[in-house]
């Protein structure tokens, strides 16, 4: 009893609601929600009544009392999960070395405007027990609120592709931008981008049967995953940083580095691009206007089946014809190169499947 008079105390502060002066305060705390996002403004509003609902006269019943705690918890629960942060464990090694396999992130809603889906199948727990059910009817629709950044290069993002799991990536290529990786440098507009330390790839590298030399790097921090020795010669493995990479050829002039090559796009041979040698690819932003030319409709036309509703698309029919993009478009890449799945294999990603923002990792 004298745990549930406690509880009691605990939200009587809800009563302050009928004050005067604390509702003149709360309207006044609302001005800045208003001037954000009216979306938000109405989401607070509710948020304040659901917290208000309950009185001292529900609250001398204790079987009200524990529903009500209960269903508060739930709730508060499903909003911070939908409109504030997430977590999430990564499942891959795609983002070594800034995000190790296992590692869980917090995922910020914020930064770029929570993601709200207009079905109930998408609500964390709701949706499972739904399901369970058989209620399995979901909307495409969606709608994101307002947020305090927009999506910025380099930003490790958490976003869902089109009947898969949820995928962590870095953001690489913005709306407009034109991407190009050339023998594994990222070329965006022309100019090469400095890429953070963290990003790697794996090389195969050939030296002269110097023992002396495979000495010297055994004697640095580099992490060499196979070594084959061979008559004339010595040929290693290795993931490299650039800054590792760059300490190698410092080492000995005689080294040679090469990288597996993966290709790419094997329903259409008319492009010839591979892990290391990719583009260029425009990333469309909303209202980018292009030819239906055999190139563009090879690179966009599953794009703009996907996400822009478009049914089947038949060139004959639409050649040199223009196409005006309705969604921004981003791209994106895994820190370990050779070992990630990401926008090279399977495109570009639009704005309304970004879920969020990596904010801490650990």
């Amino acid at each position: 009893m004298k745990k549930l008079r406690w509880i009691k105390i605990f939200f009587d502060w809800f009563t302050l609601l009928h004050n005067f002066y604390f509702v003149m305060i709360l309207l006044l705390l609302c001005i800045p929600l208003l001037i954000f996002n009216l979306l938000w403004l109405v989401i607070f509003i509710l948020f304040i009544t659901i917290l208000s609902f309950p009185n001292k006269r529900i609250f001398k019943n204790k079987y009200f009392s524990i529903l009500y705690i209960f269903f508060f918890v739930v709730f508060l629960a499903i909003f911070i999960r939908v409109f504030l942060i997430e977590i999430y464990t990564i499942n891959s090694s795609s983002m070594e070395n800034a995000i190790e396999k296992n590692d869980k992130v917090i995922i910020s809603k914020l930064h770029y405007g929570p993601l709200v889906s207009l079905s109930f199948i998408d609500i964390p727990w709701v949706g499972p027990i739904l399901k369970s059910v058989g209620f399995n009817k979901q909307s495409t629709s969606s709608l994101r609120l307002k947020g305090f950044s927009n999506i910025k290069r380099n930003d490790i993002v958490l976003f869902q592709r089109p009947n898969s799991n949820f995928l962590v990536k870095r953001c690489v290529g913005l709306p407009g931008e034109t991407i190009k990786i050339y023998n594994d440098v990222l070329i965006i507009n022309q100019k090469v981008l400095k890429e953070p330390p963290t990003v790697k790839n794996l090389y195969h590298i050939a030296f002269g049967n110097s023992q002396v030399m495979l000495a010297k790097i055994n004697h640095t921090h580099i992490n060499i995953t196979g070594k084959f020795l061979f008559k004339d010669s010595i040929q290693l493995q290795a993931y490299l940083t650039n800054q590792e990479k760059l300490q190698l050829c410092q080492l000995t002039p005689s080294k040679h580095f090469a990288m597996k090559k993966k290709s790419l796009y094997k329903w259409n041979k008319s492009l010839n691009w591979n892990n290391i040698d990719f583009g260029p690819m425009l990333a469309p932003k909303r209202g980018t206007r292009i030819k239906w030319t055999k190139f563009n409709y090879y690179t966009y036309f599953g794009l703009v089946m996907t996400f822009e509703g478009v049914p089947n698309i038949d060139l004959s029919q639409i050649y040199l014809k223009d196409y005006i993009f309705k969604k921004n478009y981003y791209f994106f890449l895994g820190d370990n190169r050779s070992m990630s799945i990401d926008s090279r294999f399977w495109g570009l990603i639009p704005e309304e499947k970004i879920i969020g923002k990596v904010i801490q990792v650990f």
